[in-house]
């Protein structure tokens, strides 16, 4: 049995049947994809909630199924730190040449302190090894707080020296999330199937879920560390010390996307495909002025941030960012607006937040929560990823590595 019909447990369960090995997968929600979701029907072109830039590194295996499947896709450059930035909560405006330049010294010597923290094996708090004093600071724990989840304290800096990318960022006009789906056409998924127990006191496994029981001989469990921190499955009996010390050492960050469809192109002379907006010591944006090279706009917040602004819901969200791209751009944008939508991952029960983070002292937890439980519960997701966490490749490989486990054990 798999639990879940995410990326990692679609690879684990093609591996698996691939393998001649009998598998199903139970998925809580009424469709496939977990975290990677395309809406293709709110604006003029896709809108992935979830993963939406897929790495093109000799890594990533989707590189290759998205060209054999016909997805087109573009090497595209969107917003990271070192954009243009509009520092709108003291009235300041864009940032001239002079600043950006300060910040860009700022971001290359806070970047290589926590290379150098990571080739020394130090799992300290990022915190500790940049300088939190300089006027950028913020801007960085802002950013942090998005591309990571979580802010610089609560990040480590081993596991952030860990992570590993290479090659263009692709955007896949078609939606990653519709990339997954037919990642797993013909897999055999139970959906609106959400697994309340997991009995391994026997020789094998019993899965009890909203449609009945289950007996087998081995569980992939792919669900977040959220919702297994969140004790949404009861585990009879208890998982052991080390794994549950490792869910908790890997708790799930935050980040929102809020998008904005306009009916023309409102940004005037402005021409460039993103920037950020620094709103206070708190809360940052990266703004995508052209998605898809269509007139929305898309916001991306991360950490505390982003759930206020879920909390706001689908308008409040809207008039959040409205606001700030008035500010930004002189002008009034209400009234060009068609369409708006806000993601809501960290209030959604299956998931609870957007991807794990591994706290200061924590960096080996990703390896400890893959460690099998009595050769018959696998974990699996790109919270079990020491290299690619946080990225839908990074959940592929893991759930290929743990049906491999599985197909060992059963040979």
């Amino acid at each position: 049995m798999v639990v879940g019909a995410g990326v990692a447990g679609l690879s684990a369960a093609r591996i698996l049947r691939d393998s001649g090995i009998s598998v199903q997968i139970l998925e809580s929600k009424d469709r496939i994809g977990g975290r990677a979701y395309t809406d293709r029907d709110t604006f003029s072109v896709p809108f992935d909630h979830g993963c939406a830039w897929m790495s093109g590194g000799p890594y990533n295996p989707l590189v290759q199924f998205a060209d054999d499947n016909g997805f087109e896709c573009i090497a595209r450059f969107y917003p990271v730190l070192e954009d243009k930035t509009f520092i709108g909560n003291v009235g300041s405006g864009w940032v001239t040449d002079e600043e950006a330049s300060e910040r860009d010294c700022y971001l290359e010597d806070s970047y290589q302190a926590i290379a150098a923290a990571g080739r020394e094996r130090h799992d300290i708090p990022i915190t500790d090894i940049i300088d939190t004093k300089s006027a950028w600071a913020h801007h960085l724990n802002n950013y942090l707080a998005a591309v990571q989840g979580g802010y610089s304290d609560q990040i480590s800096a081993l596991d952030f020296a860990n992570s590993q990318a290479s090659g263009d960022e692709l955007h896949l006009f078609d939606g990653y999330g519709t990339l997954i789906e037919r990642f797993g056409e013909g897999l055999p998924v139970q959906l609106s199937a959400a697994v309340t127990s997991i009995d391994w006191s026997g020789e094998g496994v019993k899965i009890s879920s909203s449609k009945g029981i289950i007996s087998c001989k081995v569980a992939i469990i792919t669900m977040s560390t959220g919702v297994l921190a969140a004790n949404r499955i009861r585990f009879d009996p208890g998982l052991p010390e080390n794994t549950r010390a490792a869910i908790a050492a890997l708790p799930m960050g935050r980040l929102a996307k809020v998008a904005i469809q306009f009916d023309r192109q409102v940004y005037g002379s402005f021409t460039d495909d993103g920037f950020n907006y620094y709103d206070s010591p708190g809360t940052s944006l990266n703004v995508i002025t052209g998605y898809a090279d269509s007139t929305m706009a898309v916001a991306y917040v991360g950490g505390t941030p982003a759930d206020e602004l879920e909390a706001l819901g689908k308008e409040g969200a809207a008039t959040f960012l409205l606001d700030r791209l008035e500010t930004a751009f002189g002008s009034k944008l209400r009234q060009y607006v068609v369409a708006t939508d806000c993601t809501g991952w960290g209030s959604d029960p299956d998931v609870c937040g957007s991807y794990s983070i591994a706290l200061p002292g924590h960096a080996g937890a990703r390896e400890a929560l893959a460690e099998p439980v009595a050769n018959r519960l696998f974990f699996a997701g790109e919270a079990t990823s020491k290299h690619h966490y946080g990225f839908a490749h990074g959940a592929l490989l893991e759930g290929r590595a743990a049906a491999e486990k599985v197909i060992a054990l059963l040979a």
